[in-house]
């Protein structure tokens, strides 16, 4: 039987996986090639070693690492609602609730103390700009 501290974490990584899945979902309709950038395999194995060492450094800097990631990508989805919205009204509608999604992400990881993390400042500091870095190359490539 699962304990629950067990069921909650099976809870949030089904909620994180199927958000990711419904993105990955419709970066493939709206693309007219199916992938968002030609570095998205590069992004890929980046947000996997990004993900497993801040796991390796404890709870807290795991959530800290979601935390910052989220809110570069929140905005990020911010911006194309703004730039899309009379022109792609659909899309905007569908950007618009995965930024919601990102927000309660990064809520989450807020509430399960994020800003506890050891360095949190220096460690939300160097994600965050390694986020807006990939976001600005993927939008030149």
């Amino acid at each position: 039987m699962q304990t629950g501290e067990e069921l909650l974490d099976n809870r949030l990584q089904s909620f994180f996986f199927s958000s990711r899945q419904r993105h990955t979902r419709l970066r493939r309709d709206w693309s007219s090639d199916g992938c968002s950038s030609d570095l998205t395999p590069l992004w890929r194995l980046a947000g996997f070693a990004l993900g497993a060492g801040t796991a390796l450094m404890g709870e807290k800097a795991a959530h800290a690492c979601t935390e910052a990631v989220e809110s570069v990508i929140e905005q990020h989805y911010a911006d194309q609602v703004a730039e899309l919205a009379e022109r792609e009204p659909d899309l905007a509608a569908e950007l618009a609730r995965f930024r919601d999604e990102e927000l309660a992400h990064k809520d989450l990881a807020i509430d399960e103390g994020a800003h506890g993390a050891p360095g949190y400042s220096l460690l939300s500091a160097v994600i965050r700009a390694g986020c807006r870095t990939a976001i600005r190359i993927s939008e030149k490539v």
